[in-house]
This record gives structure tokens, C-alpha cells and sequence, in this order.
């Protein structure tokens, strides 16, 4: 869980990893639910959920993915609004012989997270084998 004012309205937002949820019928594929603060706090009113499946989101949900194991909002991009970065321990990249993990970026909006931006970022595109378990997006640091 990370909270932050995703879409910089005054309120904090919450983003909150789902990793073990099933998605039509694809075990631990996981999902992030936003749930956009206000006046009175969270009160679940315009949730978004995110999957690997969304429109404008690389990749596709698939068995054991377990997207949302970690969950960031901080600002990567340094325009002044919290970006998202998902962690995606279970992803196993074009190419790998396992799964190696995986980070997802999502950047934000004065309307909130924009999908249509957002990248992913493999072992492999950092440097890492891709023929261990590197698990190596299972933490983001604060």
C-alpha cells in the first residue's frame, strides 16, 4: 500500500496491491485498486482497478504474475505529481527461461493515473539475468 495526492486535489490517494487475485480464471494474476482520497477520506467512490489486461497497460495478466506485490506512489517523472510503479514478481519476460519480475509505471494526471502512458520494465532491459529467479522488483524502496 502506498498513499499519496495522486491527482494533486488536496486529498491523499491510496494505491493497494492485489497480487494473489484470480482474473478470469488466471490464478494470482493480481491487480492495484486506487482509491481516490476526498473531504471525508476514502470512501471507496471512484476506485480503479488495474490490471495487466487494461487498456494502454503492457503485457497481459498471466498465471502466477502476482502484479501489485509491491505498489510505490512517488513522483519518477519530477513534473510534481506521485507516479505509480507496480512490482511484478511473477513476470516472465519475452525471452526468459524464468520468471524474472518485472516493474510497471504508471504517470499521472491532474484527472489521476494515465494508462495510456504507462511502460514496464524488465530484468533484462536493467541488466539482470533472465535465466534466474531474480525476484529483484519484489521490493520498492521508500
Amino acid at each position: 500500500m502506498s498513499v499519496a495526492d495522486i491527482n494533486q486535489d488536496g486529498y491523499g490517494d491510496i494505491a493497494v496491491g492485489v497480487p494473489g487475485e484470480d482474473l478470469d480464471g488466471t490464478r494470482d494474476a493480481g491487480s492495484v485498486i486506487v482509491i481516490p482520497g476526498s473531504a471525508t477520506g476514502p470512501t471507496g467512490a471512484g476506485s480503479t482497478s488495474i490490471t495487466q489486461n487494461a487498456a494502454g497497460v503492457p503485457g497481459t495478466s498471466e498465471r502466477s504474475d502476482r502484479f501489485g506485490a509491491t505498489v510505490r506512489l512517488t513522483d519518477f517523472t519530477k513534473d510534481g505529481r506521485p507516479d505509480l510503479a507496480v512490482g511484478t514478481p511473477g513476470e516472465c519476460a519475452p525471452g526468459a527461461t524464468r520468471s524474472t519480475g518485472g516493474v510497471w509505471v504508471f504517470k499521472a494526471s491532474s484527472t489521476g493515473l494515465n494508462l495510456a502512458t504507462s511502460y514496464s520494465v524488465m530484468a533484462g532491459s536493467v541488466g539482470l539475468p533472465t535465466t534466474t529467479d531474480t525476484s529483484w522488483s519484489s521490493v520498492l524502496a521508500p
